[in-house]
């Protein structure tokens, strides 16, 4: 079942209201493999959306050497995405965009263009 929001604010009101406990930033490597990361609602914040959430790159296989893995995950709250099956109905699914860190500076890689 989908849910589209207009806003960050609304993001965080529509998922008070139906009790989610796990927000699961979903993403896609450059093979086309899906990869996502997990948190507590209670972690994320409107910063942390708006700004992206840092993650380690390395973790994912043939994509980023150790010493450039730091990479953001910029989510898309404009459409969020709740299980259709029971025991995950606490969760929610938000895409999100994958940016490289290059002199200190975020781009946006140009597979997610």
């Amino acid at each position: 079942m989908g849910k589209f929001v207009n806003s960050i604010e609304e993001f965080f009101e529509y998922s008070k209201a139906n009790e989610v406990n796990f927000v699961d930033f979903r993403f896609t490597d450059m093979k086309g493999m899906w990869h996502h990361v997990t948190y507590k609602f209670n972690a994320v914040s409107a910063s942390s959306l708006e700004n992206g959430m840092p993650f380690d790159g390395s973790s994912i296989e043939a994509w980023q050497p150790i010493h450039r893995s730091d990479m953001l995950l910029k989510p898309d709250v404009n459409c969020v995405f709740r299980s259709i099956y029971s025991w995950f109905n606490n969760h929610c699914y938000l895409w999100c965009l994958w940016y490289l860190q290059k002199w200190n500076v975020w781009k946006m890689s140009k597979i997610n263009r």
